[in-house]
Order: structure tokens, then sequence, then C-alpha cells
């Protein structure tokens, strides 16, 4: 698959909420053994300087967001990002061995 026809099928609302990842421990442990979940965790968090990382639930993101916002903003704004990825696979594409776009020089750098 081309990168071009890979991103046409991106859409902004896809990324407010992760269906494919909602980690449960039980599933977890289908595939890897509690006692190789326990020392993972045992080494891990003996490391020097280790605290664990913050993580936010994207679903808790995504009530937080409509709350603080309102559900039409959030819908206008992922309607903007929708038609900003459809604007850039038919105006543009890209290649991580390539030069910055013009495209992204416009819509995706701040400086």
């Amino acid at each position: 698959m081309s990168v071009k026809s890979e991103v046409s099928n991106w859409k902004f609302s896809t990324f407010l909420e992760n269906n494919n990842n909602k980690f449960n421990k039980n599933d977890i442990l289908n595939v890897l053994a509690k006692q190789d979940m326990d020392e993972a965790y045992q080494i891990i968090s003996g490391w020097n300087n280790y605290s664990p990382t913050p993580l936010i639930s994207l679903n808790k993101l995504s009530k937080e967001l409509n709350d603080a916002f309102g559900s039409n903003v959030i819908k206008s704004y992922v309607k903007l990002k929708n038609k900003e990825i459809d604007n850039f696979v038919q105006n543009d594409s890209f290649a991580k061995d390539k030069p910055i776009t013009d495209w992204e020089k416009k819509n995706t750098l701040d400086c």
C-alpha cells in the first residue's frame, strides 16, 4: 500500500478513542504468564530514577474534552482536521526520506 493511499484512509476521529488497544490484564495474561509480568515489573520498577508514566485513558480524555468544549466544538474540530487530511491526500504526498513538503510547512509547523 502506498503512503498516499494509506493516508487517504486516515480520519482524525479514529484517534480520539483507541478501540484496538483497550488493555485488560486478563487478556494480557492469555499471552504472557503472570509470573513473567510480575518479574518484568520488579525489574523495571527497580531502575534508578524510575517512575511510572502517567497514562491518560483516551476514553477519559475524550469525555473531558467534550465536557470542556462541548460536543459541537469537538465535532467541528474533527471535521476541520478530516478536511485537512483530505486536502493533503489530494494535493501532496510525503516520504520520510524526502524534505518537508509545502503542505506540511503550511499546516503542521508553528514556526
